[in-house]
């Protein structure tokens, strides 16, 4: 099965070509910062993960500064009108 960062790698820059980011496997949840066309800016949510997140039900713009060297790149979110990614809203 093909891992998430293998479909879909966090790049530095919106652009297929550039350099890409680790993540830890599983670990693929994101706060979105910034839309720029078919790429979307994201924050490495640093608290998901975690079993004593205090954060949890919060939308991730009410805490994600608190995450130490926060980990942002660039997602390809769709191409030629098909969804990339797994998006989740809060209620």
């Amino acid at each position: 099965m093909e891992t998430f960062q293998k479909k879909c790698p966090l790049r530095i820059k919106p652009n297929d070509n550039a350099d890409t980011l680790i993540i830890p496997n599983g670990h693929e949840s994101f706060c979105p910062m910034e839309i720029k066309g078919d790429w979307v800016k994201v924050r490495y949510d640093c608290f998901y993960n975690d079993e004593n997140n205090s954060y949890v039900g919060e939308p991730c713009h009410n805490y994600i500064e608190k995450c130490k060297n926060p980990l942002t790149g660039w997602l390809r979110w769709r191409q030629e009108n098909q969804l990339l990614i797994g998006i989740y809203l809060m209620p």
